[in-house]
């Protein structure tokens, strides 16, 4: 029986030692993608934040580096906030804009929403580490018929919203393919 229990302990230990340690670094990378190029007019872009309540401060800030993106282009582009959660704060509730623009008034609808949260190092605050994918679903019309979509694989460092600028970036070009 003790024979039994050393191989054991001797085989765990032994694959302990040996998996490999992979060094994080903030990037993002496109997982997936079923964007069409020259995925027609440009000329108006709605852009649907869903989700929870808690992540208006990041959909706020994305919303900030997409219009210095767009500036330049002859897109027309908007955004409208579907956010919710069951015991939201107040202050998130303050900081979500009212205004929403009727779906039928753009030629492209994208969905962003965001999947698959992992954190860790909390207790680090400058040297925390997220990793979540950011999901991108585009509609042609008012319709819900998803036309194409993306996925985003995202590492941040900090907060989520560090890699916003990048994440703006990779957005623009897959709908300027």
């Amino acid at each position: 029986m003790k024979r039994y229990f050393i191989l054991a302990l001797l085989f765990v230990v032994s694959n302990l030692y040996c998996q490999k340690q992979e060094k994080f670094k903030a990037r993002i990378n496109l997982e997936e993608s079923n964007i069409l190029p020259n995925i027609g007019s440009m000329e108006s872009v709605l852009f649907v934040f869903t989700g929870d309540t808690h992540l208006i401060n990041f959909y706020l800030d994305l919303t900030k580096h997409l219009k210095k993106r767009f500036k330049k282009s002859k897109t027309e582009i908007d955004f409208n906030y579907d956010l919710y959660s069951k015991k939201p704060l107040e202050a998130d509730l303050e900081l979500i804009p009212s205004k929403k623009y009727d779906k039928s008034d753009y030629k492209l609808i994208c969905l962003v929403s965001l999947s698959e949260f992992k954190n860790w190092d909390n207790h680090l605050i400058e040297n925390r580490k997220q990793n979540y994918k950011l999901n991108i679903v585009i509609n042609r019309d008012e319709s819900n018929h998803m036309v194409e979509s993306a996925k985003i694989n995202v590492n941040s460092n900090y907060t989520i919203s560090t890699q916003n600028k990048n994440s703006s970036k990779l957005i623009f070009d897959l709908l300027n393919n």
